[in-house]
């Protein structure tokens, strides 16, 4: 799969709010955020920084839908 089909699933799996989650932690505007995930291009130190909290939230999201589908 290339970069960028990874990086829109990545997109496509996230919660709602995510986006601005992630500007607000690492400090840059959900515009930016959103500008990455929409065409893949912003500085190579933001692109890292959206891609690991992207990725830690995504995981944690994950855990909590299983979490509650073991309650169901």
């Amino acid at each position: 799969m290339q970069s960028k089909e990874k990086i829109s699933k990545l997109k496509d799996e996230l919660p709602v709010g995510a986006q601005s989650e992630i500007a607000r932690i690492i400090g840059i505007t959900p515009a930016a955020v959103n500008h990455f995930f929409r065409k893949g291009k912003v500085n190579t130190d933001n692109a890292k920084k959206i891609l690991k909290e992207a990725i830690r939230i995504w995981k944690k999201h994950q855990k909590e839908i299983d979490q509650l589908l073991k309650e169901v």
